[in-house]
């Protein structure tokens, strides 16, 4: 008879701790996130924020742009931006995070910003809004770089904002080109 209640309170206890295990792209289990493990969201947060992560990810992927002068001159760089959350799931205070003396990664920071005000009050639904007049604090760290084969060292738990190499248009042959007359 102990055999069988060992066996299910060691069942029990592996359920448990499955169950507080997480799979986020960002976040480690303990809330500490993966890019820099001195900033933290309590388990609660962590908890919500596993809800929408796939969702906000796709997302910020597809309304954050490279941005075109960074772009042109090759630069790359990666930040980590906070913002808070309020009760109608908007997005506010959206602050970079350790700030650093590369004045261009504020180009980064302003298109980062832009696009995630866009995505104020769209994950109420699925229940990513804070307690009626509080405020939430979540981090996400963004890295932008060129074409995979060219990608920022360390930048595996960041959001990468990535841009290919622009192709130059062939030239014409000779035998092409239209005359206009």
């Amino acid at each position: 008879m102990r055999s069988i209640y060992a066996a299910f309170i060691i069942l029990l206890l592996s359920g448990f701790s499955l169950a507080t295990e997480t799979n986020s792209f960002f976040y480690r289990n303990d809330g500490k996130l993966k890019a820099d493990t001195t900033l933290k969201i309590s388990s609660y947060r962590l908890h919500k924020w596993m809800k929408v992560e796939d969702t906000i990810v796709k997302t910020f992927s597809k309304n954050i742009q490279y941005p075109l002068m960074l772009k042109e001159n090759g630069i790359q760089g990666k930040l980590i931006v906070s913002f808070d959350v309020d009760d109608s799931s908007n997005f506010s205070n959206i602050t970079w995070e350790k700030d650093t003396a590369q004045h261009y990664l504020k180009l980064f920071f302003m298109e980062i910003k832009r696009g995630i005000s866009l995505q104020s009050g769209r994950y109420f639904s699925m229940g990513f809004k804070a307690a009626p007049g509080k405020k939430e604090h979540y981090f996400i760290p963004f890295a932008f770089a060129f074409h995979a084969d060219y990608k920022l060292k360390g930048t595996e738990n960041y959001l990468e904002i990535i841009t290919e190499p622009e192709k130059q248009p062939e030239p014409f042959e000779e035998n092409e080109m239209i005359r206009m007359e």
